[in-house]
């Protein structure tokens, strides 16, 4: 699955992290640098790499039904003639199409938003060794309310819209940027905390740029206002809104509680203080196992969903 590797100072970036921690206004941000193109949640992986990743090298059929999965709206003859001569692996294919969507915006750098592709970032390194890989987190709290006011998930089952499942699953990404950010990819990893960005915007996209090698400009934050639920369409304006901070106290006692219950540990390493549930209790929890059994009625409860 590997593809050629890329210079170190043109290396791809990739924008991961929990559902509405921001990932969209990170994207926004760099999307609008005159090098840097980051496509939008492609998705290659669930999409893609899953249903063929069995394929050493992909027939033009696999190439035209992978193209069809991700609704490719570029030139599909294009794609079809690059990844024909490169090594037809599915990280070919990938960089492929990053490569063309730079292509077309007229930009030297590219990159994707896709913020469960923190699910795949063994094979992400794998296709891109270079790659610079940034984490975008946000108070547990905060995501639910979110989540739970953003018009599309509205219609996802019930268990899918818990405060536990998107605790537990909080809880899991963050454990797994942690996994590389501690290992041998530590150089290649960077965290921006949502709250950071809407508090000190120049500072944190400045140190963005610092990481992933691009000129700090100050048109970057000149960004649409996307970056919160809670904003409806006639008091959008232009810029970073800052709505989104302390959403957590619109959630009901009982998620709050449950939030913090299970994200207890996270939470205070991070910096994100529990409201309901004193830091001692937090501690006492976590010494007798009980987190433990929560991951694992996670890990079953994805495997049960998988199964259905």
């Amino acid at each position: 699955m590997r593809a050629r590797e890329p210079n170190s100072e043109d290396a791809p970036v990739f924008i991961v992290g929990c559902t509405r921690s921001g990932t969209t206004l990170l994207r926004d941000i760099l999307d609008r640098h005159p090098e840097q193109a980051v496509v939008m949640e492609s998705c290659f992986f669930s999409k893609v790499w899953r249903p063929l990743r069995e394929r050493k090298a992909l027939s033009q059929a696999d190439v035209r039904s992978a193209l069809a999965a991700l609704k490719w709206d570029g030139a599909w003859d294009r794609i079809e003639v690059e990844h024909a001569r490169s090594d037809r692996s599915l990280g070919a294919l990938y960089r492929c199409l990053l490569e063309e969507y730079a292509r077309r915006a007229d930009k030297r750098r590219f990159g994707d938003k896709t913020p469960h592709h923190i699910l795949y970032l063994e094979q992400l390194f794998a296709i891109f060794p270079h790659a610079r890989v940034i984490f975008m987190l946000r108070d547990p709290r905060s995501v639910h309310g979110s989540f739970l006011h953003h018009d599309r998930h509205r219609g996802l089952a019930q268990h899918d819209r818990s405060a536990l499942g998107r605790a537990l699953y909080w809880n899991l990404v963050l454990r797994l940027f942690l996994k590389q950010a501690r290992g041998r990819r530590a150089q290649q990893m960077l965290k921006v905390r949502f709250e950071d960005l809407l508090h000190a915007p120049e500072q944190q996209v400045r140190r963005v740029c610092g990481f992933v090698g691009l000129e700090y400009m100050e048109c970057l934050l000149e960004v649409g206002n996307r970056n919160s639920s809670f904003v409806t369409s006639r008091t959008k304006e232009p810029g970073i809104s800052r709505v989104p901070l302390g959403r957590s106290a619109e959630l009901a006692t009982h998620a709050r509680l449950t939030i913090e219950l299970a994200c207890g540990r996270f939470m205070l390493a991070e910096g994100y203080q529990p409201e309901l549930v004193p830091a001692r209790w937090l501690r006492r929890i976590e010494g007798i196992g009980a987190y433990q059994l929560l991951d694992a009625a996670h890990g079953w409860l994805r495997w049960a969903r998988k199964g259905s």
